[in-house]
């Protein structure tokens, strides 16, 4: 499992060689980075990416594709390419659109832009081989996961919503239990399924390591991954 040499904040891909890409994650350690995906694999965590890299142990690939200079950067420039890649089809095992939850609006919509398009203009035209395989993928895809990319409308939120409330359920920050916020638990899933260890995240939470494990295994803050994977 190779992986690129270079200190510093960075956004990266994860693909089997054919640049179809199926994670892109960020970190100022990327040594260290692949080292978590590897161990995650390794440890048998309940992570998609994971169990992924699992499958294809041997063909997994990492490719730094943007070096930043700040963390805040960094976040804004994983936004773009998870949706760049997404818009141009690929099946990305990100459970949301990146930045782990904590990125604010700190650029102006013209910047936005521009990032936007720089983004496009990097990504190397494809060769009608790769343009195929893609589309294959994407078939066998949409044909065993009909429900791939579709969003819940208001009125069915609305339904869930009610029904939960009917249930007496506190989910959440709701719950008078809960340590953390709805926004903490979005940000340690994403660090999760990134391949970061589970000692490493519960250092940045008021939480203990088993409630770490408690989320990594879907026992709590179950209903963000369920809405997450739609």
């Amino acid at each position: 499992m190779p992986y690129p040499a270079f200190s510093g904040y960075v956004v990266y891909g994860i693909h089997t060689g054919d640049r179809i890409y199926r994670y892109i994650g960020i970190t100022s350690r990327i040594e260290k980075r692949v080292n978590d995906h590897r161990g995650n694999h390794r440890t048998q965590k309940v992570s998609n990416v994971g169990r992924w890299i699992g499958e294809n142990l041997d063909e997994v690939q990492f490719e730094i594709i943007q070096r930043c200079e700040s963390s805040e950067e960094m976040k804004a420039w994983e936004i773009v390419w998870i949706s760049q890649l997404r818009g141009m089809g690929h099946d990305l095992l990100n459970l949301n659109g990146g930045g782990q939850g904590q990125f604010e609006a700190i650029f102006s919509d013209e910047t936005k832009s521009r990032m936007s398009a720089s983004a496009k203009a990097r990504i190397v035209t494809e060769s009608p081989e790769r343009r195929d395989a893609r589309h294959a993928i994407l078939k066998a895809n949409g044909e065993s996961r009909p429900f791939l990319g579709r969003k819940h409308s208001a009125e069915s939120l609305a339904r869930q919503s009610a029904t939960k409330i009917a249930a007496g359920r506190s989910l959440g920050e709701n719950n008078v239990k809960a340590k953390l916020t709805e926004r903490q638990a979005v940000e340690i899933i994403a660090r999760l399924d990134g391949g970061e260890g589970r000692r490493s995240v519960a250092a940045d939470y008021p939480v203990s390591l088993s409630s770490i494990h408690n989320i990594a295994s879907g026992n709590t803050w179950k209903h963000l991954r369920g809405e997450n994977q739609l």
